[in-house]
């Protein structure tokens, strides 16, 4: 479950202009610590995600945001516009 809303949270970012300035390691590290975190995860940003990758919970969370903030707009009720998108990830 983890794995495909970080995937989600990542379609939706490519679809967006306001995440164009992201590089794609950080799209990664912020959608599998926005994903953990979501699934109520205690540990999202693991020692050993710290330091494989040398980038701080702090850093992460501020990346985050940029997600987060799409997954809520899109999330909407009268928002139309990833039906698509929905759609495959509503599937089992």
């Amino acid at each position: 479950m983890t794995h495909h809303l970080a995937q989600y949270m990542i379609e939706i970012s490519m679809l967006d202009y306001s995440s164009i300035h992201l590089k794609p390691s950080y799209l990664a590290m912020s959608a599998i610590y926005l994903a953990k975190k979501i699934m109520n995860n205690p540990h999202p940003w693991s020692k050993n995600l710290a330091s494989v990758t040398n980038y701080s919970e702090k850093f992460v969370v501020t990346l985050s945001q940029v997600l987060l903030k799409l997954l809520k707009s899109y999330q909407r009720p009268n928002n139309t516009h990833l039906v698509g998108l929905k759609k495959k990830f509503s599937t089992e």
